[in-house]
Parts: structure tokens; sequence; C-alpha cells
């Protein structure tokens, strides 16, 4: 709730911002009392209608990367590129560096959000501008589409080479053909100066947010969730000296877990993570509580969360198919251990006790809230009972 609150003030400051801006730019700029009324009102509809988009996208957590952990981190940028937009019309449209700002929209959020918060700034510049014409407008629309296409979803290797390579070299035939085909200009050394500085600009300024984005965002969560999903991780090794009960449950139940989470296209290293240290987590958090003592060991925000949500539930049950699926992996694990406890030689009938856990969830209805379907449970207690090998190692 303080996050929503705290994003609700921020997106109405920068809607009194973007009005005050484009006001301004448009009086500046010699624009008509008509004009500027209407670059205001839209300065401010098309600001609200993306800020509102974000929080939405926020919401139901369908921004990429950690971007849902850090909002005012994309309110921060997304004021910048506001601040850029209104000046860029000062300037030669053959030099506006669209390119780069969709794809620091869509870096930030998800490629929905940064191709309409980048449409919307790019025709407040068109707006504003006294010499550009409309084409312009499809020059950087269609670049900026193709850049957030090529960089979405960069995965641990971060490659951008190729992507940066075609994306600038998109822009810099887009730009040529304007002038020869819409603006029937003559092919010239001084036509092919500004796109060329365009280009460079662009790659200058890709790099340099590349280069952070992979360093403080993608890597930096991907190495951290490396590092404590080994289970030679410092605080596993510890478990395992001190409680080996509870460090061969946290193995077993993670194991079962993470087999789930990849069937069901759920959050995989998280859902691990959680398995392993929840109950660690919890135990040395002490009155401070389990999430703050993950986030003071550096654990990524994604593994803080759902260990929060799996010490402190709901009374109405779990809200993640990720805590969910944790609870019912430890709870057969519990089950089988105990039996073997008592009788190493025992005979379990794994099916029977799998279809009781799930039995018993569906009865209690704590499951309504985190959107695990029939189909679900029905594909996770097929996934159960083809493991019934490595439970027999729980001997």
């Amino acid at each position: 709730m303080q996050q929503n609150d705290h994003a609700g003030r921020i997106s109405i400051l920068l809607f009194f911002a973007s009005m005050l801006l484009g006001g301004i730019a448009a009086y500046i700029y010699g624009k008509s009392t008509d004009d500027i009324l209407f670059i205001v009102f839209y300065a401010g509809a098309g600001c609200a209608a993306a800020t509102w988009l974000y929080r939405k996208e926020r919401d139901a957590q369908l921004l990429d990367y950690d971007n849902v952990y850090h909002s005012r981190r994309f309110f921060v940028l997304y004021f910048v590129m506001i601040l850029v937009s209104v000046i860029l019309a000062y300037l030669p449209a053959d030099i506006w560096p669209y390119t780069v700002i969709f794809l620091i929209l869509g870096l930030f959020s998800n490629t929905v959000t940064g191709l309409f918060a980048g449409s919307w700034l790019l025709l407040l510049t068109m707006f504003l501008s006294n010499s550009a014409s409309m084409g312009y407008l499809f020059v950087y629309l269609l670049s900026g589409m193709v850049a957030l296409v090529l960089f979405r979803r960069m995965d641990e290797g971060f490659l951008v080479t190729r992507p940066m390579f075609v994306a600038l070299l998109l822009l810099f035939a887009l730009l040529l053909g304007h002038h020869v085909l819409f603006e029937k200009e003559t092919l010239t050394g001084a036509m092919v100066l500004l796109p060329a500085i365009n280009v460079f600009a662009c790659l200058v300024l890709a790099s340099v947010v590349l280069n952070y984005f992979g360093r403080h965002v993608v890597r930096r969560s991907n190495d951290m969730y490396m590092e404590i999903n080994d289970p030679e991780y410092e605080m596993m090794v510890d478990l395992k000296e001190h409680n080996k009960e509870a460090y061969f449950l946290a193995i077993h139940s993670a194991y079962l877990a993470e087999r789930i989470a990849i069937d069901l296209d759920m959050d995989v290293r998280a859902t691990k993570a959680c398995a392993y240290y929840h109950s660690a987590c919890k135990a040395l958090g002490g009155e401070e509580g389990a999430s703050a003592y993950a986030e003071k060991k550096g654990f990524p925000e994604g593994a803080i969360e759902l260990i929060e949500e799996y010490e402190n539930p709901p009374a109405t049950g779990y809200v993640s198919k990720e805590a969910a699926v944790i609870n019912i992996c430890e709870t057969l694990v519990r089950m089988i251990k105990s039996i073997f406890n008592k009788d190493k030689d025992a005979k379990v009938d794994y099916d029977s006790m799998i279809d009781k856990i799930f039995e018993h969830h569906w009865e209690k209805g704590d499951m309504n809230l985190n959107n695990i379907s029939f189909g679900d449970m029905t594909r996770m207690k097929k996934l159960l009972k083809k493991e019934k090998l490595y439970y027999d190692f729980l001997r």
C-alpha cells in the first residue's frame, strides 16, 4: 500500500510538471495561445496515461527484470525524458536520439510501457517543433519499436553488439530514406552528416545505459541467485552443521519445488532460494523478520518478497504460486521423512499421500488467491508422482 501511495504522489507531480514544461516550451518556441493550451492538455493527459499504464503493469507483476521493485527509478528517468523531449524540439530533427529514449523507457519498465511512453514523448516533441515534418514520426517510431524488440528480455549473456548494430543501421537508413524518398532531396555528403551524428550519439548513450543496466540490473540479480542457490553457500553450510534435519528438508523441498516451477513457468530462482532459506532467515532475523535478514544478506528482491510472503502468509492463503508450491513440497517431504524416521523399511503409497495433500488444500480453499488452476494442480500431482525413486532416498 505504501508503494502504491508513493507512486501515486509521484505520478501527480509528474502530471503537473509535464504540463508546466510543455506550456513553457510552447511559449518559448513561439506557439499560438490555442497551440499552447493544446500542448498543455496533451502533455498532462499523455503523462497521466503513461504513468497509469506503468502502475497497472507493475501491480500485475508484468514489468521486466526487477523493475517491479524500483518504481522511483522509472519515474526519475521518465521525468528526465520529459525534459529531454521538450529540449529536442529546439534541435534539428535529424539528431533526435529517440531510438535510445524508447530503449531506456522499455528496459526500465517493459516493452508495452516503453512503447507507449516513448510514442507520447515523440509526439510532444513533434508538436513543439517548428520545423520537423511528419515523416520523422515514422522514422523514430519504427526505429524505437525495433530497438525495444531487439533488446527485449536480455539474458545472462547480455549480448548487445548485434542488436545495437541492427538498430543503429536501421536508424541511419530510415533517416536517409526520409530525405531521399519523402523530402525528394538529392543524396549529398552534407545530408549524411546529421544522421551520422545521431547514430554516433545513440551509440554512446546506448552503451552507457546498457553498461549500467547489465551491471546493476541483469548481472547483479543473476550473480546473486547463482551464489545463494548453491548448496555450498555459507548459510546452507551453517544450516547443515547446526541443524541437519532443517538442511535436508530445505534441500529436498527445493529440488521438488524447482522441478514444478520450471514446468509451470514460474520464478524458478526465487522459488529455490525461498525453499532453501525461509526458515533460516526467520530464525536468524529474530524480531526484524525473515525478509529483513534476507535483505541484509543482499538477496534479490524477488527472493526477499517470496520469503516474506512464505513466513507471513495472509490468513486466506498464499498469494503467489511459488509460495504455494513450496508449501506443498515441504509438506510432502515432512510426511515422508516422518514415516521413515519411525520405520526405514516402511512401504509408502506415495500416490495416495500426494492426492491427500492436494485434496486438503482444495477443500481448505487456500489456493484461491494464487491463480493455481485445476489443470496446474493436476500437472503438479503428476510431476510429484514421477519422483517415487527420489522419495526412496529419503529413508
